[in-house]
């Protein structure tokens, strides 16, 4: 992957926490919670299920509080850029009152 590419977030849903978007030619959808999970979290992160397809739209990557499909060698980097960029997204609020 060229280091110029960027995570897009194209869709936030703060009513079920699903975040929707893109890096390079892949796409994802992934389940994001304002506090970190050591038991449901990618490396004790924020994401709880992520799908990550290719430019044809097959799932490429899944975890869904476990790996379901672990990224190959080559994909790893893919998941990591966008499993960064959605740790780093501001909180919902979502419980705000």
């Amino acid at each position: 992957m060229a280091n110029d590419l960027k995570v897009e977030i194209t869709e936030v849903n703060k009513h079920d926490n699903w975040v929707r978007g893109k890096y390079g030619k892949h796409s994802f959808s992934a389940k994001v919670f304002d506090d970190p999970s050591l038991w449901f979290g990618i490396k004790g992160g924020r994401v709880s299920k992520l799908f990550i397809t290719d430019e044809r739209q097959r799932i490429i990557i899944q975890w869904e509080h476990q790996w379901e499909l672990r990224p190959t060698e080559s994909e790893y980097p893919v998941m990591q850029a966008i499993v960064k960029a959605l740790d780093e997204m501001p909180k919902s609020n979502v419980d705000a009152k």
